[in-house]
């Protein structure tokens, strides 16, 4: 009967062993990661600039807003009360904004123009259904108008869109 050895690993063996295995933990996270990183990433919003001019689409990150018109020099608001102006013109902004996100959002919009920054005329949504809310369903498109009440003898620049109009995520479109 020929005896039997039991040998034990040496320790060069042991060593190349754990270095196996710590290569296939490190390819095997390395996967999951990627996978993970393929289907469950968080969407960080529409893949658009934050800054545009008349015409191109632009993002805060979670809507697309575009601006399509500017008509200034208005009298009183299109399809409102008979009103005059405070500051003495009313602009008129054609805007489109899309909501590609499964919840509905809010909105805010700033206007410079001259030395001052104006903010939307929010109540004439009540007198006309072109004028924009501010707010936006899930997957919706609309467009309407923004109608600001501004100085006679100020230009309008640029119009900030987005929750905080003041952030520098906000979206920018110079007119």
């Amino acid at each position: 009967m020929a005896a039997t050895t039991h040998r034990s690993p040496s320790l060069g063996g042991r060593r190349l062993l754990l270095l196996r295995l710590g290569v296939f933990l490190i390819i095997v996270g390395s996967l999951s990661l990627l996978v993970w990183a393929i289907f469950f990433a968080a969407d960080d919003g529409p893949d658009l600039p934050h800054e545009g001019k008349v015409g191109q689409e632009v993002t805060d990150g979670t809507l697309i807003y575009r601006v399509t018109s500017v008509r200034c020099g208005l009298a009183s608001p299109p399809s409102g009360p008979e009103e005059k102006s405070e500051n003495g013109q009313f602009c008129e902004l054609t805007l489109e904004v899309r909501n590609p996100d499964d919840s509905q959002a809010s909105w805010n919009a700033a206007l410079t123009a001259g030395n001052g920054t104006y903010t939307p005329e929010w109540y004439l949504e009540k007198y006309s259904r072109q004028a924009l809310t501010g707010r936006i369903e899930a997957g919706e498109h609309r467009t309407g108008w923004l109608i600001f009440d501004i100085n006679r003898s100020a230009d309008p620049v640029t119009l900030k869109l987005g929750i905080d109009v003041s952030s520098d995520a906000a979206a920018r479109i110079t007119l």
